[in-house]
């Protein structure tokens, strides 16, 4: 059967040779293709399409089962390969196709690479280039190919292109040339769509804010993380019986585990010969062989820790099973997208079928959903801090077994009790625009989501670029008491709002925020989303307080607004306080945006 692209792909394809052709096109860019998108098969036609112009071409690769995936789909539509990499026991340089692993290929610069020139240069996996540095191994390659053909096209290959919560694209990846999403896989039948699954008992989940507040971070080592199991050596044994008994009649299933000492904890609770373990101490032969099995079916458990969250095409696995904090929407999209890819044993040629007939495909599969368990707690964490389709479904799942769900008073639809904006979509396929929680964009006024970066409606920049600092999580360890709220009128009739803390004067003052309730309609939205709606309870109320304008009004309403207890805050770089949480009486914990935690 004739391989061929997709029409999607076409179309990422057709962006990609533009962008080659044009004045800047020995400028690296990339793709974002989500996972299971093709992006194996875009670098493999790149490839085709380059090596039958005359040119040459190198794909890098970190890992050597990446390095083979992408050979073998190469050679499947007549493209002739080289491999070199360690571990795949080769280091050929015969063809003018030559698939690679960075390391490797380093090794190699002043070798068999000292004068290669390729003419194409694709990066797997891109976003975890480190482009600041140019030390790094893939910049060394890079660097050193671009010096010798400054005519080279890079290509960057990535379902995330982000490093952290940073956006990779810039001075390096100058461009993104074309976007999939996994939620258009999804709704166009070329993904598994999934289902997501909480401990059915409460106490059987790794409560990580203990954690957190005994060592004032979300970030942990493995030392830490396993004195931190000590406490109940049992707890790992009762999740696993419980992920046992729930994927009985399920495919294979992907386990993140804490630490390589946990791997086999997990390990000792699941069925004889039925599991695999990979970390980074495994080599290639160990990994290749534990990869096989888990492809074949041979065995049901893969555990992992961190290893196979990215590249890893593994059609057999049906669940993913969180043992560990998921740090960021990255690693989740990834990690989560390891159970998407399809697994239709009918033989179907998807690529002939309409969007319906796919999705009844999929529906009459053995895998008709992918499975998302989360036993630590980091799901939610990231509904907190991001805002995504599957974020959203997650926290209407739980909200709905938890019988805490409200409906939009604009659309009617079902929303999780925590919801920020509605989820619902109209016939038209535009989203339901009711916020619950909301920031305003100062240049245009729309609403945007509290973590949003960019507004959705003009695109102007929300969150300030240089507070880094700022974007960190908030622990409660950074909690401090407060003693009493001041809330005094200022000279050019504004607001002056002083927390003065139970504890000794810290050297640059009591945390103070201003607000301008009575100066432009900007600075009278930032009052209200800021400070009212977080400390006035009730709409009514609120309302009441947004009507008025002049200081001397608001001083009289000061019996309104409510005192947090707690509050947790920093100095940006301009040496200005911003308050990252309060914490009030009721036991409510919000952030500086009024999203509750």
């Amino acid at each position: 059967m004739e391989i061929k692209l997709r029409d999607y792909q076409q179309d990422a394809f057709n962006a990609v040779l533009d962008h080659f052709k044009s004045s800047a096109g020995n400028k690296p860019a990339l793709v974002d293709m989500s996972v299971g998108s093709g992006k194996t098969a875009l670098a493999a036609f790149l490839a085709q399409h380059t090596a039958s112009k005359g040119g040459s071409v190198m794909l890098i690769a970190r890992q050597s089962e990446l390095v083979m995936q992408s050979g073998e789909f190469m050679q499947s539509i007549g493209v002739k390969v080289s491999y070199y990499s360690n571990g795949l026991g080769s280091k050929s340089v015969t063809h003018s196709v030559i698939c690679g692993t960075e390391g490797t290929i380093v090794r190699a610069l002043d070798g068999a690479f000292a004068k290669w020139a390729p003419s194409l240069i694709l990066v797997d996996e891109c976003h975890m280039t480190n482009h600041e540095e140019e030390s790094t191994m893939m910049m060394r390659i890079l660097l050193h190919f671009q010096a010798i053909n400054p005519k080279a096209r890079i290509l960057g290959l990535t379902g995330s292109p982000f490093r952290g919560t940073d956006s990779i694209i810039g001075d390096f990846w100058t461009k993104c040339l074309y976007q999939i999403s996994t939620e258009f896989l999804v709704s166009e039948g070329w993904l598994t769509g999934p289902v997501f699954g909480w401990p059915e008992h409460n106490e059987d989940t790794f409560d990580f804010d203990q954690l957190e507040q005994k060592y004032g971070t979300h970030e942990f080592t493995d030392a830490q993380m396993d004195e931190f199991r000590n406490g109940d050596p049992t707890l790992t044994h009762r999740i696993m019986a419980e992920v046992v008994h729930r994927t009985s009649d399920d495919l294979g299933v992907l386990i993140f585990a804490q630490t390589k000492k946990h791997c086999k904890e997990v390990a000792d609770a699941l069925p004889p010969g039925s599991w695999g373990i990979i970390t980074d101490d495994s080599t290639d032969a160990e990994r290749a062989d534990v990869f096989v099995k888990a492809k074949t079916g041979e065995i049901k458990y893969t555990i992992n820790v961190g290893v196979c969250s990215t590249g890893w095409d593994c059609p057999y696995w049906q669940t993913i099973v969180y043992l560990r904090r998921v740090g960021s929407l990255v690693f989740f999209i990834q990690s989560m997208g390891r159970a998407f890819r399809l697994f239709i044993e009918s033989g179907a040629d998807m690529g002939s079928l309409s969007r319906e007939d796919r999705l009844l495909e999929i529906a009459a599969s053995r895998k008709p959903v992918a499975k998302i368990l989360d036993f630590a707690g980091g799901v939610e964490k990231l509904i907190a801090i991001y805002e995504n389709d599957f974020l959203n479904q997650a926290q209407l799942e739980k909200a709905k077994r938890e019988g805490s769900t409200l409906d939009c008073p604009r659309c009617s639809t079902v929303n999780s009790d925590k919801a920020r904006r509605c989820i619902g979509v109209g016939s038209s396929g535009i989203r339901c625009d009711y916020f619950w929680i909301n920031q305003s964009c100062r240049k245009c006024g729309a609403e945007n989501d509290v973590t949003a970066r960019d507004c959705r409606v003009c695109g102007e920049q929300l969150l300030d670029p240089n507070a880094k600092l700022l974007n960190k999580a908030y622990t409660d360890s950074e909690m401090v008491p407060v003693e009493r709220m001041d809330i005094e009128p200022t000279k050019n009739g504004g607001i002056l709002v002083r927390f003065v803390l139970d504890c000794e004067k810290p050297e640059h003052g009591w945390p103070v925020e201003f607000y301008a309730p009575g100066g432009s309609p900007t600075a009278h939205r930032v009052w209200y989303n800021n400070f009212v709606k977080l400390h006035v309870r009730g709409s009514q109320f609120q309302s009441k307080v947004y009507m008025m304008k002049s200081a001397p009004a608001i001083m009289k309403m000061k019996a309104m607004f409510d005192k947090p207890t707690h509050i947790a805050y920093r100095l940006n770089p301009k040496g200005k306080f911003v308050i990252g949480r309060r914490r009030f009486a009721s036991g409510r914990t919000v952030d500086e945006k009024g999203a509750e935690q």
